[in-house]
């Protein structure tokens, strides 16, 4: 009863570190802007997206510098 599997709901992600919301939208967004021509409606909830938190940015700076690395 004691053992938590990868599908528990808890966000500890099966007893793994949990997940950050916060970079996991930030992915969401990195990758929808990259593989979309967004128009004014998706542009409009991003901006609004990164208004929301500091850590928005500060995670969308991340992936963009990790993108942008060279190998």
């Amino acid at each position: 009863m004691g053992h938590q599997d990868a599908h528990d709901t808890d966000g500890t992600n099966g007893g793994s570190a949990p997940e950050d919301p916060a970079a996991d939208q930030a992915l969401d967004w990195f990758a929808r802007l990259r593989n979309d021509d967004p128009d004014a409606a998706t542009r409009a909830a991003f901006v609004a997206w990164l208004a929301e938190d500091p850590r928005h940015e500060a995670e969308l700076r991340n992936l963009e510098a990790f993108w942008n690395s060279k190998p």
